[in-house]
């Protein structure tokens, strides 16, 4: 009876003994499987996190570089306008009154580009040289 009892108690110990190995090793078979699912799921968030970026950066560049064009095209627009605008101007004044202005003295020539509403400009017969950067203005003053 004591050699069965002492079979017995053996079985039973091993029993436990490989029912605990197997519960650790199964514990720690899930702990890895978790680990490796963790990191595989930081991968694919970091993968997919950059993927976002990257189609955020290159929407952003369309944009900057849509606006860039539009804001090319309407100053070109406004430089065209104001161009013809001048061009207007000159054909509706004619060769011969800009040549009597050209003529005139600088008071005079002070005194119709105002009427016609143009600022900045000088007439000159090419032959005296001019201070241009000013010089409408020091010409206005001394009204």
């Amino acid at each position: 009876m004591a050699k069965t009892k002492a079979i017995e108690e053996q079985g039973t110990a091993e029993a436990v003994a490989t029912a605990r190995v197997n519960t650790e090793r199964m514990e720690y078979q899930t702990k890895i499987k978790l680990a490796k699912d963790t990191k595989d799921l930081k991968n694919s968030k970091n993968k997919f996190q950059n993927e976002i970026e990257a189609i955020e950066h290159e929407i952003k560049m369309n944009f900057d570089t849509e606006k860039t064009a539009i804001e090319i095209n309407k100053k070109t627009k406004l430089s065209e306008i104001e161009t013809m605008k001048f061009q207007k101007m000159i054909d509706a004044i004619g060769q011969d009154t800009l040549k009597e202005i050209s003529l005139a003295g600088p008071q005079a020539q002070v005194q119709l580009l105002s009427a016609l509403g143009l600022s900045g400009f000088v007439m000159t017969d090419g032959n005296s040289p001019i201070n241009l950067y000013g010089f409408a203005n020091n010409l206005a003053k001394k009204d």
